[in-house]
């Protein structure tokens, strides 16, 4: 299916979930901030219309970039709790959170995590369109990766299942001297139960479901 008669699927989908509501959304949080911008980011992907699967593709999630205002707030709240430390998007995709992430000058460093090379690719162009150097680019299954800073805070969309995101918690554990997870639409929030609950806020919009854990903090 054409990308342009994927996205016309989506928007019906979106009415149906929503209504006018939900398209005002999508337009005025993605598109909006895309045209605004200069970049790519907003566009659903599903899975079946991934190119190649790679490890861990089978405990993944379809690609949808997260709400503006989402993540603005969560950023909001965390600013000062751990000054300069890393930042991690586990599930970069297109680069969206990366792009936001690196326009605030709250982390000493900036890092995306995807495991589909193509939305890699797309992400290293709108940080160039966006004229944002610094932020690193890694290929890798979540659960491999364990690159952490002492000091991280970590961005995720719902990026994957239950095994997945347990492992990412293990790792930080094993890594990290401190970390804060920004968990957006937090399906499997029970993974964190044993770190403090820095933030939460709870809609009947998934989307607007988040939940901020704390490590040592």
């Amino acid at each position: 299916m054409s990308a342009l008669k994927r996205e016309i699927e989506h928007i019906g989908f979106l009415f149906q979930q929503g209504g006018i509501r939900k398209l005002y959304e999508y337009v005025s949080e993605n598109i909006a901030f895309d045209l605004k911008n200069g970049i790519e980011t907003s566009m659903w992907l599903e899975k079946g219309d991934f190119t190649s699967h790679p490890p861990m593709f089978d405990h993944g999630v379809r690609y949808r970039a997260s709400l503006t205002s989402e993540v603005l707030q969560a950023f909001q709240k965390i600013a000062g709790l751990m000054p300069q430390a890393s930042f991690f998007d586990m599930g970069c995709g297109k680069g969206k959170v990366l792009c936001l992430a690196a326009k605030t000058g709250l982390f000493s460093h900036i890092t995306g995590i995807d495991y589909y090379p193509v939305f890699l690719k797309t992400a290293e162009q709108n940080l160039k369109n966006l004229k944002q150097t610094g932020v690193s680019l890694v290929e890798a299954d979540m659960t491999k990766f364990d690159d952490f800073a002492p000091d991280s805070i970590i961005y995720m969309y719902n990026p994957a299942d239950l095994v997945v995101i347990d492992k990412v918690r293990e790792n930080l554990e094993k890594t990290c001297r401190r970390a804060i997870v920004i968990y957006n639409k937090p399906l499997h929030a029970e993974v964190f139960k044993d770190w403090r609950v820095i933030d939460y806020k709870t809609s009947p919009d998934l989307d607007r479901n988040t939940t901020i854990f704390g490590f040592n903090v």
